[in-house]
Order: C-alpha cells, then sequence, then structure tokens
C-alpha cells in the first residue's frame, strides 16, 4: 500500500470542502498546488498518484499529496466527499506517515463518515474550527500508532467520555482500548445483527466486563448505545437522503419499516415519514 507523510501534528487549514459527483468524463486529471486531498468514496476506482494506481472501494478514504499529478477512474456515477487542506507553516518533526488509500470498512462506514463530513459541511461557514477538528481527528484515525487514546472519542462527543462535548472531566482521562474497539465497529456494522455477546469476543473482553466498562465511560448500556446510534442514523439518512424508507431500515440494521419506525418514534416521539418532505417512499 501506498503511503505518504503529512504534518499531522499541526492543524490543517481548511479550504475546501463539499459534496461531489463525476463520471461525466470516465479519466479526470488534477494537480493541486499547495493543497492536499482528502476523499471518501461511495462508490468503486482508482486514483494514480504520481504515476502510481490505488484502488479503492465504497466507504475508503484517500489522502493525496500537494503538486502532485492525480488520475482518477470513474464509473458513469462517482459521488464522493471531499476536503483541500493546506499546511502553510510546518517542521519535518510534524510529519506522520499516512496511507493514500485506507479501508474504513465499505457501505457502513461509508454512510458514518459521510454523515460527519454533511455536518462538517454545515458548519463550515459559521464555525470553521469545529470543522477544522473534526477533519483533523479524522485525518489521525489513519494513524493509530501517533493518535492520543482517548482523542477519537472526545471529538466525536460520545456521551461520558471525558472532555467531550457537555462533559466535566478531565482531557487526560484515558479510554479503554476494548471500549475503543467496540464503538469504532459499532459505528461500521450498524447495518449488520450486533449482539453484547459477539461485540464483547471481537473486543477482547468478557461481556460483563464490556457492560461494566460501557457503564463507566459511555454512561448506557451496549444495547441503549446501538439503538441510539441507529435512530441518530436513520434521522440522518431521513432527512438528507432520498433512500425508500425499507432500504434506510436495512442501512440501519432493523430490516422492516414496522421496526424502523418503533426506533424512530421510542427515540424522537416522531413516525418516520416526520423527518422528510419526498412524497411517497
Amino acid at each position: 500500500m501506498m503511503d505518504t507523510t503529512a504534518p499531522l501534528r499541526q492543524p490543517p487549514t481548511v479550504v475546501q470542502l463539499g459534496l461531489n459527483v463525476h463520471g461525466r468524463l470516465p479519466i479526470e486529471r488534477f494537480r493541486l498546488p499547495n493543497l492536499w486531498g482528502i476523499h471518501l468514496y461511495h462508490y468503486s476506482g482508482s486514483v494514480t498518484v504520481a504515476g502510481t494506481r490505488c484502488a479503492f472501494s465504497v466507504g475508503d478514504l484517500s489522502v493525496t499529496p500537494p503538486d502532485t499529478d492525480l488520475h482518477w477512474r470513474f464509473p458513469a456515477h462517482a459521488p464522493h466527499h471531499y476536503a483541500l487542506v493546506a499546511w502553510p507553516h510546518h517542521a519535518a518533526a510534524d510529519l506522520v506517515r499516512l496511507p493514500i488509500i485506507s479501508q474504513l470498512g465499505g457501505r457502513a462506514a461509508s454512510l458514518a463518515v459521510g454523515e460527519a463530513f454533511d455536518s462538517a459541511i454545515a458548519a463550515f461557514s459559521s464555525e470553521p474550527v469545529r470543522t477544522t477538528a473534526w477533519l483533523w481527528e479524522l485525518l489521525w484515525r489513519l494513524a493509530p500508532a501517533a493518535r492520543p487514546a482517548a482523542r477519537t472519542l472526545r471529538a466525536a462527543g460520545v456521551p461520558g467520555i471525558a472532555g467531550s462535548a457537555g462533559s466535566t472531566g478531565s482531557l487526560d482521562t484515558a479510554v479503554h482500548p476494548a471500549l475503543q474497539t467496540c464503538l469504532r465497529l459499532i459505528d461500521l456494522e450498524l447495518d449488520r445483527p450486533l449482539g453484547l455477546n459477539g461485540l464483547a469476543l471481537r473486543t477482547g473482553v468478557s461481556a460483563n466486563q464490556l457492560l461494566r466498562i460501557f457503564h463507566q465511560q459511555v454512561g448506557m448500556t451496549v444495547m441503549a448505545y446501538i439503538r441510539q446510534r441507529r435512530a441518530e442514523r436513520a434521522r440522518h439518512l431521513l432527512e438528507h437522503s432520498s433512500l425508500p424508507l425499507v432500504d434506510i431500515a436495512a442501512a440501519v440494521g432493523v430490516g422492516s419499516y414496522q421496526r424502523l419506525n418503533k426506533l424512530v418514534r421510542t427515540a424522537y416521539g416522531r413516525p418516520p415519514r416526520s423527518f422528510r418532505d419526498l412524497g411517497d417512499s
């Protein structure tokens, strides 16, 4: 896998970000003077970076360096979220190795990070610092060996994590590694069956220990957190997509409109259709 180095120990300057759709031309060429490109792909294709072809799939994320010849190959419909950032002032000590292509986890990851991208886009004009913080954290996720343990969860505002939005705890409170792994698995696999025993097995702790960690650091049970994340994802898709309701039910792992209706009503006191005005779905 091809790597690059970015001055990640300094916050980037966000120049532009948005959601774009290519595909009118099968190949497009770019060279971004002084700008790093960050792309979250909702299709499968490839980008050639300085002569080296890098393939990607749905849910993958690329980081491309500035002043580099970039050739993208597109299918007929090629949507992606993107951000262009710069690091105008940095030192050699700020450099961190990053992969050109990172596999975040397929369709579920594409939805989860795409949802966060949409929020960052919406906040950019009024709260640019918030957008910068989120994008900086997203890049740190690609270099886990260099990332402080609690940073991802604080930036994501996970309830109960010290230093997160609405929390009064110490910024230095460590997040249990099993919790980090479990939260990542939940977000990446919301469209699949998730249970306490299976998550505990995959995070390397007992079910009772995982329950105890969740109570201590998140303030709710594992299954309550999964229901919360499914409801949040469902609301986002209802408000920001034209997906049929049965497809949204599948995307958040509840399987049917009846179960989606129950999930959304329990979380928000409103039926799913009340979050959109798209006619019959």
